[in-house]
């Protein structure tokens, strides 16, 4: 599998130079396969999926960092849900599930959303408040909803539904 990634324009002064500046793209002949390699050695492909969502949250918690964003009273990301945040997608990434897109939330909070189709979908809120809210529609007949604590562990019922995308 080859993996493109798109690099800011950096300087050797820029903060995180040293890391994206030596990722060169080297054919690994005998499978057929691409794998990324950086100044230090080989970068396992799923820590790209891990960066690519710290990336996007980073950018999602920067654009709604401001109260109104939407121009009808919706609250800023605050630096706990970007945290609690980042904190749900490295478990994620060790458990190695699937990565979800991000979407703000008019209260504040960051939505993580798997998608199959239209009928297929899962969503957890992260609001920074330690308290996860979730929602599944999985189908015509089974859909669900809650919330569960979050700590350093991914409560089963989320790990369950998330499973479902693989």
């Amino acid at each position: 599998m080859t993996v493109a990634i798109e690099f800011p324009q950096l300087s050797p002064i820029s903060p995180g130079f040293g890391k994206l500046a030596g990722i060169l793209e080297r054919p690994e002949h005998d499978t057929g396969q691409s794998k990324a390699y950086s100044l230090i050695g080989p970068i396992p492909l799923s820590n790209y999926k891990l960066a690519d969502a710290r990336q996007s949250l980073r950018s999602l918690s920067i654009e709604y960092s401001v109260d109104n964003w939407d121009g009808e009273g919706a609250i800023a990301i605050s630096s706990e849900a970007y945290m609690q945040a980042i904190n749900f997608i490295e478990i994620l990434s060790d458990q190695k599930l699937p990565m979800p897109q991000f979407e703000p939330e008019v209260d504040g909070a960051i939505e993580l959303e798997w998608y199959k189709n239209p009928s297929f979908i899962f969503t957890v809120s992260i609001s920074g408040n330690q308290i996860l809210g979730y929602s599944g529609y999985f189908g015509k007949s089974r859909r669900m909803y809650g919330t569960e604590p979050f700590d350093a562990n991914l409560p089963d019922i989320i790990k369950k539904n998330i499973l479902l995308f693989i």
